[in-house]
């Protein structure tokens, strides 16, 4: 089990599933991490279309669970796949997975076998990969009738429900209008914070990293808010970025960022990019 602090920095990075998409290598990725290490980023998340299908990733994930300083390794996925790989990638130290997952009903869901998602989510959780993260992007007209249905799964499992608003941005490119996590907490009034302070008992704050952390009394799981529209959302963020192109940068759409690809085998220089961005 990872030994993260709740509030330790992390470096995302962006995996393709067709290498010759990316023009940085394992190497590099290495590297990079290493840096960030040095920097007290403690924490690494696989991002990108879906790490899962990035080949040799239970490699890279041990390979990058073994950098002195880095705590906890983490993913994000649509779930495809990841059930035959589950336990391969806890056995690599994979921490744990955040699932894409918008909606639990098969008249709404628009990708694949709904299924196959189900069964990644039962796999993750019998491998260790815990609490598995079901993120649910909130949109008017489609989240509001499964907002309980999510609730429910954290009396009995020990899920993290993770409601994310969008952008304006997000909004705008999705053809729904955004639905407010502060909309929602008005409809969920039990809920109680479930943050733990230094001391050991429980905070009042409910901010961890990104998210506002809740919880229903007696419940397993735990709800998160992900308030991107938030004036403080950029400062909780993730410290860095590495794209599959080789820019690292504060985040994804940070539209300035630093070329590491000549420099990767140059510790000092990507040490000096790494510090660089954290400023």
């Amino acid at each position: 089990m990872s030994c993260l602090d709740k509030n330790a920095k992390k470096i995302r990075i962006e995996l393709k599933e067709n290498r010759a998409d990316m023009t940085i290598g394992a190497a590099e990725i290495k590297n990079a991490v290493a840096a960030a290490a040095a920097a007290n980023v403690g924490a690494v998340k696989f991002v990108g279309s879906d790490p899962v299908r990035f080949g040799g990733l239970a490699k890279l994930v041990k390979e990058v669970k073994s950098i002195e300083g880095i705590n906890e390794v983490s993913l994000t996925t649509d779930g495809h796949g990841l059930a035959e790989k589950a336990k391969e990638l806890a056995d690599a130290a994979l921490d744990r997975v955040n699932i894409n997952l918008d909606t639990l009903k098969y008249a709404k869901y628009e990708g694949d076998d709904l299924d196959d998602i189900v069964t990644a989510i039962n796999a993750s959780t019998d491998a260790g990969l815990k609490p598995v993260r079901l993120n649910i992007v909130l949109k008017k007209g489609y989240s509001e009738d499964e907002i309980m249905d999510f609730v429910q799964l954290t009396l009995q499992h020990q899920y993290e429900i993770r409601f994310i608003e969008m952008t304006e941005q997000e909004e705008a490119e999705s053809g729904y209008e955004a639905l407010l996590c502060a909309d929602v907490k008005k409809k969920l009034p039990a809920l109680r914070p479930d943050v733990m302070g230094e001391d050991g008992k429980a905070a009042d704050d409910p901010r961890e990293g990104t998210a506002d952390v809740y919880k229903y009394p007696g419940a397993l799981g735990k709800i998160c808010f992900i308030e991107k529209r938030a004036a403080d959302f950029a400062d909780r963020c993730a410290a860095l970025y590495l794209s599959a192109d080789g820019i690292l940068k504060k985040d994804e759409n940070d539209e300035e960022g630093i070329d590491i690809k000549t420099d990767a085998d140059d510790d000092a220089k990507l040490a000096d990019a790494v510090k660089s961005i954290l400023k």
